[in-house]
């Protein structure tokens, strides 16, 4: 919880200098680490308090995500906290077959890349022929992320959706629904910002194409990905229960919605939109949270022997056994 939750937070907070990419590609090695740690660590269902820790942070972090979506925070910062958002729901679900975690960490990081590197393209020219290609990074990253049929997505979040319902933690799958649809709800201004820009850097979109397209296109990624690594992917739609195939279709239809009205809730909801403008950073949070702890742990933690002076028969019999063990070992 603390790799893969609360650390990249941390490190998004380190420093106000960073570039986007440099933000990037530290979350990327951060979330990598935590979730490599999860995958070798994690072999039994985690107890209910981790659990409740986790599923809280992804409510968080996903609230966070919809309040500061007009913000001055950057593109590749929002991108990292989606990121936390589907780590903690790979670490929720642990323990999860190998194949299916290549498949989700394969897909989540490629998509988040494509979404990263795709330049604001402006809105569509079907006046030209090959009018698409340069928005076929992105269209594809965001099916894969949400979960379209036949695609890395659909193979890793139904498995996640399937393995926390089959440890009883129904109640868990209920908060993890809307923190996942509050975090995909920044796709909407995602894609009305690329579709309002005017960048062309078809060189970054060629390289999106070549490299990611083949392992982000619904059908066809799931097989690309058996023949590099050489497992077997449960692509098949009967592997998904029908609960499970209404809750990721209701995840993408309240992130849409979320997104999309996100400006007539916050004319309708006062408080709100009084929290949204303001500069609150999810640092700041931590910097509550570490004063909170510091005066518990003084409190709760503190030496009674040493600052309070009691006790000098056992701290003398203490110090005495120290000192015989310093002079033997020497």
């Amino acid at each position: 919880w603390l790799r893969l939750g609360i650390y990249p937070l941390v490190e998004t907070s380190v420093s106000k200098n960073w570039r986007d990419d440099e933000r990037l590609a530290g979350l990327g090695i951060s979330l990598t680490a935590g979730i490599y740690l999860a995958v070798r660590v994690v072999s039994q269902p985690m107890p209910p308090a981790l659990r409740w820790l986790v599923v809280l942070t992804m409510l968080a972090v996903g609230v966070g995500i919809w309040l500061r979506q007009s913000s001055g925070d950057s593109r590749a910062l929002r991108l990292g906290w989606l990121f936390i958002v589907q780590s903690l729901l790979l670490l929720l679900a642990a323990p999860l077959p190998g194949e299916v975690i290549s498949a989700f960490v394969v897909g989540m990081v490629l998509s988040i890349v494509a979404l990263w590197v795709t330049p604001a393209l402006g809105k569509p020219r079907f006046s030209e022929g090959a009018w698409s290609w340069p928005y076929l990074p992105a269209v594809l990253a965001t099916l894969t992320l949400v979960g379209a049929p036949f695609s890395l997505g659909w193979v890793a979040r139904t498995a996640a959706y399937e393995s926390i319902l089959n440890t009883g933690s129904l109640p868990f799958l209920l908060l993890v629904l809307p923190a996942e649809a509050l975090a995909f709800s920044s796709l909407v201004p995602y894609w009305q910002r690329l579709v309002g820009g005017s960048e062309q850097n078809m060189r970054r979109s060629v390289i999106g194409i070549v490299v990611m397209v083949p392992f982000l296109t619904p059908g066809l990624s799931p097989f690309v990905l058996e023949a590099v690594t050489r497992t077997t992917l449960p692509v098949s739609a009967g592997g998904a229960s029908g609960g499970v195939v209404a809750a990721l279709a209701g995840v993408a239809a309240l992130a849409f919605a979320l997104g999309y009205f996100r400006p007539a809730l916050l004319n309708r909801l006062p408080r709100l939109a009084q929290l949204s403008a303001t500069q609150f950073t999810f640092g700041q949070g931590l910097d509550v949270l570490v004063a909170m702890f510091d005066a518990a742990t003084k409190r709760l933690l503190r030496l009674q022997v040493i600052f309070e002076g009691r006790h000098y028969i056992g701290w003398a019999v203490f110090m005495a056994l120290v000192g015989l063990i310093v002079i033997l070992l020497s």
